[in-house]
């Protein structure tokens, strides 16, 4: 009997995610929006330029975490698909669940998600191979982002364009088109 992961079942879907996102904007939005004669204690020093500059501050940090939580999840999906499809028998695209036995075989729990899990979706898949190679660019920059941000990742595109609304759609998208498990 093979051993592998005991699932939390505490990952969350790309909807929660959104929604938290969602609302903690709006939070912030609605904080930076207090009327002067009612600022919190700390604000009152700050100039209207001050206070909007934090404020944007404030929601690109909002659109990192997200991001990060985000492409977690979205790692979740791939990762209890390849778990299953590596231990149980084949299923559609059969090509694809065979092809993860046997990474499971040679590498165990060790897979690797860039390099194993979605090489193999864009092997099998060649016509998701541009939005899978997205993809992954966005898991460089989650790195980067998930590792302090102490190096410039070698993107794709500019970091700046690693927004959470498009990464939201990208993953929809891969999410939509792949025929998980």
């Amino acid at each position: 009997m093979r051993t592998g992961p005991r699932f939390s079942q505490q990952h969350l879907s790309l909807v929660e995610v959104a929604e938290h996102h969602n609302v903690t904007t709006a939070a912030l939005l609605a904080f930076y929006s207090i009327p002067s004669e009612r600022l919190p204690e700390r604000f009152k020093l700050y100039s209207a330029q001050q206070r909007s500059d934090e404020l944007t501050s404030r929601l690109l940090e909002l659109d990192r975490a997200s991001t990060v939580t985000l492409l977690a999840a979205v790692e979740a999906v791939f990762r209890i698909d390849f778990w299953k499809r590596s231990q149980g028998q084949p299923s559609h695209p059969v090509l694809v669940t065979l092809a993860f036995q046997q990474l499971y075989e040679y590498k165990g729990v060790r897979v690797r998600l860039e390099d194993d899990i979605l090489a193999g979706w864009k092997q099998h898949r060649p016509e998701l191979k541009d939005a899978i190679g997205h993809l992954k660019d966005a898991f460089k920059y989650r790195h980067s982002l998930a590792h302090g941000r102490y190096w410039q990742p070698a993107l794709g595109r500019r970091p700046d364009q690693y927004r959470f609304d498009e990464i939201y759609e990208l993953a929809e998208t891969v999410l939509r088109d792949l025929p998980l498990v």
